[in-house]
């Protein structure tokens, strides 16, 4: 094919623009607790119903189906009719409730014919992908059998997209095999300013290789509905996303406690010297710690150990060359001189 035969084709389609492309991979992670469920029943419903944009963004009307793999969908599908005075049973708007294991041919086969009882879908939401499959997420063998396999699925879902969950150590990055970025063709990342139910969200495109929008955010609050009783007479609730205007949180929030004796001791002698947040010198932190020791533990040994947890407590401190200071929210920098 000419050059020039490629320069006059149309641009890409999109399903939501700057969003998600009208065909391909997307993931989306999140801490738990921060709303990505919510966020995707938010977006599958817009494309259901056929609304004008979702949050500003043009979209394409479309058949949306969300593989719900964890917790109950329910109440969740509820609270969305609620909060938005609709009915989803005037959209096409699917709902599968299972667990399969995508990297078995077999189960990816059977999602591909109830959806093509459908009559085809055009964006699927997996919920979770951990919960979804049986193996390893670090694997690069076992991450190829899931891609490999959701891209059979594409044959009758041209967007799939899913929710999982953010790295161990670091934050600012999805869990798993460091190749799923790469081989997605569109990443977003949800982050929380706070503990409290209603405190603020972020929604981020980091990653779109087509179509423009990386970089682009939107936040929201989670607003509680009661959606019935359970089965003790007592109200069920759930959530639904409420957009709004104010700034994002701040890129690498997280929200966590410190886990182990020596990184509530290393947290609380930051708290201590730096309430404020400000930097203090390393060797002045494990100074601190080691002083309140016993004398057995105030040696060399130990203040590697107490260097060590530091590394491993990048949801709670951020490192900086030879500074620490609290990082609630946080993103942190490389670390890896203190190993």
């Amino acid at each position: 094919m000419r050059a020039a035969e490629i320069c006059n084709r149309p641009e890409p389609d999109y399903r939501i623009k700057r969003v998600w492309p009208a065909r391909g991979l997307v993931q989306s992670f999140a801490d738990s607790s921060c709303g990505k469920t919510f966020i995707g029943i938010d977006q599958l419903g817009a494309v259901a119903r056929g609304l004008p944009d979702w949050n500003g963004k043009r979209l394409l009307q479309g058949r949306t189906l969300w593989i719900c793999a964890e917790g109950r969908a329910k109440p969740r599908l509820l609270a969305y009719q609620k909060h938005h005075a609709v009915n989803l049973n005037d959209f096409e708007f699917y709902t599968l409730e299972l667990s399969p294991d995508l990297r078995n041919p077999e189960h990816v086969r059977a999602i591909g014919n109830e959806l093509k009882t459908l009559g085809g879908i055009d964006v699927c939401l997996i919920d979770t992908l951990a919960a979804s499959m049986q193996g390893n997420e670090s694997s690069g063998e076992d991450m190829g059998v899931v891609l490999a396999n959701l891209r059979v699925l594409q044959k009758v879902c041209p967007l799939i997209v899913w929710n999982t969950h953010p790295g161990h150590a670091d934050k600012s990055r999805a869990r798993g095999w460091s190749g799923m970025r790469a081989a997605v063709d569109a990443e977003t990342e949800i982050t929380r300013s706070g503990k409290e139910f209603g405190c603020l969200r972020s929604y981020r495109i980091t990653k779109m290789r087509d179509g423009g929008g990386e970089g682009d955010t939107y936040t929201f609050r989670l607003v509680e509905h009661e959606v019935g009783l359970d089965n003790d007479g007592e109200p069920l609730t759930s959530c639904a996303v409420q957009f709004t205007d104010e700034a994002p949180v701040p890129t690498g929030t997280t929200v966590a406690t410190p886990r182990g004796a020596r990184q509530q001791k290393l947290f609380r002698a930051l708290q201590t010297m730096a309430p404020d947040g400000s930097l203090v010198p390393v060797a002045d932190l494990i100074d601190t710690v080691i002083e309140e020791e016993p004398a057995e533990r105030r040696t060399f040994k130990w203040r590697g150990k107490f260097k060590d947890t530091l590394c491993d407590m990048p949801a709670f401190v951020h490192v900086a060359g030879d500074m620490a200071s609290l990082a609630i929210p946080c993103r942190v920098s490389d670390s890896e001189w203190l190993n």
